[in-house]
C-alpha cells in the first residue's frame, strides 16, 4: 500500500476553545500504483468526513487507525485552518528510467461549508489544488492563501465565495468561477507577478444562481485594497463589476479578451471605492496574449470613493470609458504611443494608432467616454505626466475636471480629435497596410447640468492677458485645454464652463473660455476692483432707468 499525505488540518481553534482542540488531520487514501502517470486525484467531501472505507478520510496523529478517524463534521471546526493538495512527488518508471510525478487533487463538494483558513499547496504548474464547489456557499472565517508552492489554484463553479479577512495569492495564480465573491480584507501579494483571474457572473434574487452583475449589486466586493496583484476580469456572458476598495504598489486591473481575439462584446466594469488614498504604477489592458478586436470586450473606471486613486503608468490600455461620481481619480495623461495589438491569433495583423491618414505620427487609442457625474478627474502629479489624454466624448452633469497648466510646454489637456488606425496585415506574405478612419467627438451636457467646471493647477501667469497688445498665447486665445475636430464645438460658448480665481502679487483673476474652431481655450484676465465693478453697476442701474422712463413716455 502506497501511502500519501495530501490534506493536513492545523486545528488552531478559537481562544474559547480548549487547548485539546489543537490537533493535525491529514486524509488518508491509497495512492495510485508505482506503474502509474501523473493522476487528477477526485475525493468527495462528504465522504472524507466520518468514514474510513471511501476516497479518503480525515485522521489525527501518525497512526492511519479507524479510531483516530474524524468521524463526524462538528461546528467548532468551522474556526480551523486546512491545508491541502499534493507537494510530494511519486517514483514511478517510464521506460525503465526513473521518474517523479505529481498527482492533481480536486475536492467535490455536495454542500455549503465552512472553515477557518484555507491554504491550497502544490508543486508545479499542473499539480494544483482545486476546490470543485458544484454550486455550493464557501465561507471562510479567516485568511484563503494559494501557498508560494503552487503555480495555480482554483475554486470552480462556487455560488457565493466568502473571504472574511484576507485573500493572500503568493506570486503565482488563483483562479474563481462563480457566481459572487466577497472579501472583506484585502486581496495581497508577497511578490510581483501574482494574477487573480475572476469568471463572476453575478447573483439572482434568490441568492443561489447566476443573475444580473450590476454598479448596486456587484459580482465582486473586495472591501480592501489590492496590492502586488492583476485582478483580470474573464469574459462572462454579460457586463460586469468588480468592486474594489483602491490599488496599490504593483496592483493592476485587466480585462482578458477572449482566447485569439474572439467575440465577447461586454464591459468590465472596475468600481474604485477609495476610502483612503492609493497609487499604483502597473499597466492596465484589455488584452489576451496581446490580442484584441473591436467586439472583444472591453474595461471600464468607475470612481466612486471617498479618497483618491491615482493610476501613474503610462501604459493604460483600456477602451470602455470612465465615470467619476466621487472622489478623486488621476491618471497618467503622458501615454507614451506604444499602443498596438494584433487582430488575429497568429499575430499576422498589426494595428497601430497615427493621428493622420498615411501618416506616421504615432497617437492612443480613445479611452472611451468620460462621465463627469461628480467628484474629480485629473492627471497623476509628477513633471513626467504632462499630456493630452484621449477620450472620444465627455458628459458632463457635475464634478471638476482639474489640469496643471505650468507652461505651454508643461500643461494637461483632453483630447477628443480623430485618428486613424494603422492596419499592418502581413498574411498573404507582403504587407498590406490600411488606414480606418476612428471618429473624435464633442463636449455635451447632460438634463440639469450646471456649468463645466474646471480647476486649474500651477502657476497661471503665463495665461494672464495683460490687455497691452504682448499676450499672443494661441493668438490671444490662450491654451487650449480640449482639443476637437472643426465644428465639434458648435452650441457651446465660453460661458458653458467655469473655472478658479488665480491670484498672482496681490492681484486677482479669472478664468476666460473661448470656444474655437478646433478646440476649447482659455486664458485669465484681471477681476475688476471693487470700485470698478460698483461704477459698472451703476452704469447699468442708470441705463436700466433710463429704459424703464423712455418706456413711459
Amino acid at each position: 500500500m502506497n501511502i500519501i499525505r495530501l490534506f493536513t488540518l492545523t486545528a488552531i481553534s478559537a481562544l474559547s476553545l480548549s487547548a485539546a482542540r489543537a490537533a493535525d488531520w491529514t486524509l488518508h487514501y491509497d495512492a495510485p500504483s508505482s506503474g502509474a502517470s501523473a493522476q487528477n486525484i477526485g475525493v468527495q467531501w462528504e465522504t472524507a468526513v466520518g468514514s474510513e472505507t471511501s476516497d479518503g478520510y480525515w485522521f489525527t496523529g501518525s497512526e492511519y487507525a479507524s479510531e483516530n478517524a474524524m468521524k463526524g463534521w462538528l461546528p467548532e471546526y468551522e474556526n480551523d485552518n486546512f491545508t491541502f493538495g499534493i507537494t510530494e512527488g511519486r517514483e514511478i518508471t517510464v521506460d525503465g528510467e526513473p521518474k517523479t510525478v505529481y498527482d492533481s487533487l480536486y475536492l467535490y463538494l455536495n454542500s455549503d461549508i465552512t472553515l477557518g483558513s484555507i491554504t491550497f499547496l502544490g508543486n508545479g504548474w499542473n499539480n494544483s489544488a482545486r476546490f470543485m464547489a458544484q454550486n455550493h456557499n464557501i465561507t471562510v472565517n479567516a485568511d484563503l492563501i494559494r501557498d508560494a508552492s503552487s503555480n495555480n489554484a482554483f475554486i470552480y463553479d462556487v455560488n457565493v465565495l466568502t473571504v472574511k479577512n484576507n485573500m493572500d495569492v503568493q506570486g503565482s495564480n488563483f483562479a474563481v468561477t462563480g457566481n459572487k465573491m466577497i472579501v472583506n480584507g484585502n486581496v495581497v501579494s508577497t511578490t510581483v507577478g501574482a494574477n487573480l483571474y475572476l469568471t463572476i457572473y453575478g447573483l439572482d434574487e434568490s441568492g443561489s444562481g447566476s443573475g444580473p452583475n450590476t454598479l448596486e449589486n456587484p459580482g465582486v466586493v473586495i472591501h480592501g485594497y489590492a496590492s502586488n496583484i492583476s485582478i483580470q476580469a474573464k469574459p462572462t456572458n454579460s457586463d460586469n463589476y468588480i468592486q474594489i476598495g483602491g490599488l496599490t504598489n504593483k496592483a493592476s486591473i485587466k480585462r482578458e479578451a477572449p482566447p485569439s481575439g474572439g467575440s465577447n462584446d461586454y464591459v468590465s466594469y472596475f468600481v474604485l471605492t477609495n476610502a483612503q488614498d492609493y497609487s499604483t504604477d502597473a499597466a492596465t489592458s484589455e488584452m489576451n496574449t496581446n490580442v484584441w478586436t473591436p467586439t472583444s470586450g472591453k474595461l471600464a473606471i468607475i470612481m466612486n470613493g471617498t479618497a483618491s486613486q491615482s493610476f501613474t503608468s503610462n501604459q493604460m490600455q483600456f477602451q470602455g470609458g470612465l465615470q467619476i461620481m466621487s472622489g478623486t481619480l488621476r491618471i497618467n495623461f503622458n501615454q507614451n504611443g506604444d499602443y498596438n495589438y494584433k487582430r488575429d491569433a497568429a499575430k499576422l495583423i498589426d494595428v497601430t494608432f497615427v493621428t493622420q491618414d498615411g501618416g506616421s505620427t504615432r497617437t492612443t487609442f480613445s479611452h472611451g467616454n468620460l462621465q463627469m457625474l461628480g467628484g474629480t478627474f485629473a492627471s497623476t502629479e509628477n513633471s513626467s505626466s504632462y499630456g493630452a489624454f484621449r477620450l472620444t466624448n465627455i458628459i458632463y452633469t457635475s464634478g471638476t475636471v482639474s489640469l496643471r497648466l505650468e507652461s505651454a510646454t508643461q500643461m494637461d489637456s483632453l483630447d477628443l480629435t480623430s485618428y486613424y488606425n494603422r492596419v499592418a496585415d502581413t498574411t498573404s506574405g507582403a504587407e498590406v497596410v490600411d488606414y480606418e478612419l476612428v471618429e473624435g467627438g464633442a463636449i455635451s451636457f447632460a438634463e440639469g447640468a450646471g456649468k463645466f467646471s474646471f480647476n486649474f493647477e500651477g502657476d497661471l501667469g503665463w495665461l494672464i492677458d495683460s490687455e497691452d497688445g504682448t499676450f499672443d498665447v494661441n493668438g490671444g486665445l490662450g491654451a487650449k485645454i480640449v482639443a476637437w475636430d472643426s465644428g465639434k464645438g458648435t452650441g457651446l460658448s465660453g460661458d458653458n464652463f467655469a473655472a478658479n480665481i488665480f491670484e498672482s502679487a496681490g492681484d486677482a483673476y479669472r478664468a476666460e473660455f473661448t470656444i474655437g474652431d478646433d478646440g476649447l481655450y482659455v486664458k485669465y484676465v484681471a477681476v475688476p476692483e471693487p470700485a470698478e465693478v460698483a461704477a459698472i453697476l451703476g452704469a447699468l442701474a442708470l441705463t436700466a432707468a433710463a429704459l424703464r422712463r423712455r418706456g413711459r413716455k
